[in-house]
């Protein structure tokens, strides 16, 4: 794609060059042509001022005549008619050479123009058609480089995206195949039986994990909201100036009997009776009660909060103390390391390099590996795996063979 790019991008600089180098000789061309056409007008200003001056000079001997014949007698007058004649017919006759002359050099000029469409390979220039056809298939040519650039652009994309997974799954991957690894290590380990992982200690670990992102989001959705909320409350006590209440020791809010008598104050007028002001003391006095009992309930809420807090907090360190039986997934990531992954590739790189150099020497051992990779092959011939996968599969048949070798 990228040789196919630069050749289309080379095809174009040449076209630009060669549209380049024919508008400059068209350009030099009408700059001559119009060159031409000053000349022909200017030969045709002579020919005019000649023309006028021929029928001056023809007029003039005349004139001149006749009042000469007045004076000079029939011989004379004969004399000055034939030298006006001969000078007449000389001037005539130069002006005759200038035409011819003139003639000449435009009918030059008439077939080199006539010529230049036909030389236009040789001389640049292309006629009025051909040249909007050229245009147009630039036109084209460019619209599809910029196609093809956008598709070059989407793929480069698309490769980025695709080496960014890969990288992701080798990670997912080599990370499986060491807590794969350690379980079976732990497992057949001659250790007690407490370091064996346990799956339903796995399963529970990821339920609770779970849960705990659960409500953590729960509580920043609850955290969000009461914070809109009080956005929204400062918002509207600002603008219509509601009455600051006071604030007790204990961080709940006290509300005096005076506060909640301007507070009903503000919403109408109230008969000033004895009952109704027995009605409304009465009223105060319950709704005092009540906001007394939500302000100890909400003071002893937070207590409690507290409480808990420091006791989860307390919990989350021991089970920090504890380490491998707290979080039995950690038992099986120990001493992983992401940069590992490499290191491991090149070793099994390294490897192969190695074996195919020994089967090129022919040695006994690597005949026979190469005969039990030549078995596998014909086995999984249906089933071909990638070189890196199919390398490691030959490695750990030939630890397999080894171990039965030494047992």
């Amino acid at each position: 794609m990228e040789g196919y790019l630069e050749n289309l991008a080379a095809d174009n600089a040449a076209l630009k060059r060669k549209l380049q180098s024919k508008t400059e000789a068209l350009f030099i061309l009408t700059k001559e042509l119009d060159d031409s056409r000053k000349q022909r007008d200017q030969f045709k200003l002579m020919a005019e001022q000649l023309q006028q001056r021929y029928s001056a000079l023809k007029k003039k001997p005349y004139s001149h005549l006749g009042q000469a014949m007045l004076l000079l007698p029939s011989g004379d007058v004969q004399e000055e008619k034939n030298k006006s004649l001969k000078l007449e017919n000389e001037e005539l006759k130069q002006q005759l050479r200038d035409a011819y002359g003139d003639m000449k050099a435009l009918r030059a000029q008439i077939s080199i123009l006539k010529s230049a469409p036909l030389n236009n390979k040789q001389s640049g220039v292309f006629p009025a058609h051909q040249k909007e056809e050229m245009v147009q298939q630039m036109e084209a040519m460019h619209i599809k480089s910029v196609q093809l650039r956008q598709d070059l652009q989407s793929m480069l994309d698309e490769k980025e995206e695709l080496i960014v997974q890969r990288d992701t799954l080798r990670g997912k991957v080599h990370r499986l195949n060491y807590e794969l690894k350690q379980a079976l290590l732990r497992k057949g380990s001659s250790s007690s039986s407490n370091n064996i992982i346990d799956i339903d200690s796995l399963v529970a670990e990821n339920s609770f994990l779970h849960d705990r992102l659960q409500q953590m989001e729960q509580e920043k959705q609850m955290a969000e909201h009461n914070l809109n909320k009080y956005k929204s409350v400062v918002e509207k006590s600002r603008t219509k100036g509601a009455i600051k209440l006071g604030t007790g020791g204990n961080g709940g809010l006290v509300v005096s009997q005076k506060q909640v008598q301007q507070l009903f104050l503000q919403n109408g007028d109230f008969p000033q009776t004895p009952a109704a002001q027995s009605d409304l003391h009465s009223l105060y006095l319950a709704l005092l009660e009540a906001l007394n009992d939500k302000n100890v309930a909400l003071a002893h809420q937070k207590k409690t909060n507290r409480i808990l807090a420091k006791r989860i907090a307390e919990l989350e360190r021991r089970l920090g103390a504890l380490g491998d039986d707290a979080y039995p997934s950690k038992a099986l990531l120990n001493g992983y390391s992401i940069s590992d992954i490499d290191k491991e590739v090149d070793q099994i790189l390294a490897q192969a390099e190695e074996k195919n150099t020994r089967a090129a020497d022919g040695s006994p051992s690597n005949i026979s590996e190469s005969s039990e990779a030549s078995k596998i092959a014909e086995v999984d011939s249906d089933d071909t795996l990638p070189p890196n996968l199919q390398q490691m599969v030959l490695q750990a048949l030939e630890d397999i063979r080894k171990e039965s070798a030494e047992a």
